[in-house]
């Protein structure tokens, strides 16, 4: 997993790992250090039959916490306040809030490990509980409450929301029992990440294999950091640069490394929207759940956009026609879409089938442009959102009258977006940095974002979105 610039997602959760048996125990190891690195507080509850397959010491090795199983449960300290393992913490707490640095929406727990090693005080701990790998077994018993073990105990105790990752044979995963298990437990809020199909330790292949690591990393960021306003919005997101061939091998391109697209679909995915990302470039893992179109050049983002808002609108139309079906309340949707790519200003007049051989080539060679249609102008759609972004080396002052035109409509020479993000590019915020600063704008004015990483931008970007619409009905814009 290319984790660069993801670290902050989880920073301060307390999260609880329950470890049941299965071949796939020892993943759980891989998946406790990540959260470490992500700057989580990460405890781990086992049942007996884990400690087969890995021994508790592998964990304590790891994290510095004391694993919870029945020879370590105790009821020393049961009625001490919380404390750290950090002597220089003289409050022993973590605040958190929408932006300063801490990401993700909801306050944690005042500890970094529980103050005593038993189920209660475990449950009460977490902030988060994440069953990896979640065996037949102990997915039965999770759903009807047989509490004959520490993991089921302590989920019993935690109000905490949970996450499940299966792992077994596709025959025990596929069975009616272990499917109404499942559904039962959806039904209850928690979290399924299905598995995936590969090579089994059964010799076969089929679905059931845990899921990879970083999905499992991000359903809990998506725990973590869920906000209702975005929950289930649309949401487009473009990125990368446009390559325009001259010939079978040859192209004009940018310096855009679709970092900050990348990092914006990670940021509104946890945050709950449904991501559509269009671009030619993907540098970082993402979410199998986001929605992925790859494109190279104007004509591929063209039709990518038209088809996604189309289906966007279209979708939005059918839930609001369910609604009022239902005589439901409906709410306000939107399209958000969030135009990052650099897409090519021109692109070759004509183009050549084959690579023109340098022996046939003038010592100079003359390559004649024409101009592209600017997408984002010409986009319209109802409840459509439309967020520029605009890079430039000018002037602040230049740079930032350069992007108020954008605010403008087509008809006055503008391109008619609801927000502009100024990307003023110098040796110090030069393309492909984990680092950027932004200058955002809109009808009332302007906000500065000063450099940080490209994630905690991309959440403040979201969050001037969210003030800025949450109390607004969707517009209702028709194409012209």
């Amino acid at each position: 997993m290319k984790m660069q610039g993801l670290e902050s997602l989880l920073a301060h959760k307390n999260i609880l790992l329950c470890v049941s048996a299965s071949i796939a125990s020892f993943r759980a190891i891989e998946l406790a250090n990540t959260l470490k690195k992500m700057g989580a507080n990460v405890c781990v509850v086992m049942s007996e039959e884990s400690k087969k397959f890995i021994a508790p010491l592998s964990f304590e090795g790891i994290l510095h916490t004391k694993v919870l199983h029945n020879g370590s449960e105790s009821w020393e300290n049961q009625n001490t306040k919380y404390h750290t393992n950090d002597a220089n913490d003289a409050n022993n707490t973590h605040h958190t809030s929408d932006i300063d640095n801490k990401i993700c929406a909801h306050a944690t727990n005042a500890s970094k490990i529980p103050h005593s090693c038993n189920h209660i005080a475990y449950a009460k701990w977490a902030d988060i509980c994440v069953v990896v790998p979640a065996t037949a077994n102990i997915i039965a018993k999770i759903a009807y409450g047989i509490a004959d073990n520490l993991i089921v105990q302590t989920l019993l105790a935690s109000p905490a929301p949970k996450i499940i990752a299966p792992a077994m044979n596709t025959q025990m995963f596929e069975s009616p029992q272990i499917q109404s298990a499942l559904a039962i437990l959806k039904s209850y809020g928690f979290e399924i990440v299905s598995p995936r199909e590969s090579t089994l330790a059964c010799d076969t292949i089929g679905n059931g294999a845990l899921a990879q690591i970083y999905e499992i990393v991000f359903g809990i960021a998506k725990i973590a950091c869920c906000d209702v306003f975005w929950q289930n919005q649309k949401v487009i997101i473009t990125g990368g640069g446009s390559s325009e061939q001259i010939d079978s091998v040859r192209c004009i391109t940018n310096l855009s490394s679709g970092l900050q697209a990348s990092y914006l679909a990670i940021c509104l995915y946890v945050l709950g929207a449904e991501v559509v990302l269009i671009s030619s470039k993907l540098p970082l893992t993402l979410p199998e759940s986001i929605h992925i179109i790859q494109v190279k050049s104007h004509a591929d983002y063209q039709n990518a956009l038209h088809t996604q808002i189309k289906q966007a609108t279209k979708a939005i139309k059918n839930a609001q026609n369910t609604q009022k079906t239902a005589q439901k309340k409906n709410p306000d949707s939107y399209i958000f879409l969030l135009m990052a790519a650099a897409i090519a200003d021109f692109k070759p007049k004509a183009t050549h089938s084959s690579k023109i051989k340098k022996s046939a080539m003038p010592e100079s060679m003359r390559l004649e442009l024409i101009q592209t249609q600017d997408l984002l102008t010409h986009i319209n759609a109802d409840n459509l959102i439309k967020v520029g972004f605009k890079a430039e080396d000018m002037s602040i002052s230049e740079s930032i009258s350069n992007a108020k035109t954008m605010l403008l409509p087509q008809e006055q020479g503008g391109k008619g977006c609801d927000v502009v993000c100024l990307n003023i590019i110098s040796s110090h915020n030069p393309f492909g940095s984990q680092h950027n600063a932004f200058e955002i704008l809109d009808s009332e004015g302007s906000l500065t974002l000063e450099h940080n990483s490209k994630l905690q931008l991309s959440f403040e970007i979201a969050q001037f979105l969210k003030q800025k619409y949450q109390h607004k009905r969707a517009p209702h814009k028709h194409a012209p």
